[in-house]
């Protein structure tokens, strides 16, 4: 479970490929809204422990992403997560997981904000 702390808003990217990440961070701190990139649940763990995000991309390919996707959502947590995901059937996985939204996989570096919220 995470503890809230009071702190400016950021949003958190747990991302294993490096181009995904940049381009998911940048698209964030274009509007104005820092983030961080994790690339394992640990590292994620580790960030959300010291500050609590906003929100939490979670990259359903990152190994125990789906752990750290019902730690979010957890009572006393509560932590709102986007799912990205390359499977074809991402939608139902997000909802499943109790995602507030998807991004599809390959992420369009074209038009990074593509989240999908629910329901649709």
């Amino acid at each position: 479970m995470f503890t809230r702390l009071s702190a400016p808003a950021y949003v958190l990217i747990l991302e294993g490929d490096p181009l995904a990440a940049a381009t998911l961070s940048a698209n964030w701190s274009w509007r104005g809204i820092p983030s961080r990139v994790a690339t394992e649940v640990d590292e994620a763990r580790l960030l959300i422990a010291r500050q609590r995000p906003s929100l939490v991309l979670i990259d359903l390919d990152t190994p125990a992403a789906e752990e750290l996707a019902s730690e979010c959502r957890a009572p006393g947590s509560r932590i709102p997560f986007i799912l990205i995901s390359s499977a074809p059937d991402a939608r139902a996985l997000a909802a499943a997981v109790g995602a507030v939204a998807y991004v599809p996989k390959p992420i369009d570096v074209e038009r990074p904000n593509t989240a999908r919220r629910f329901p649709e």
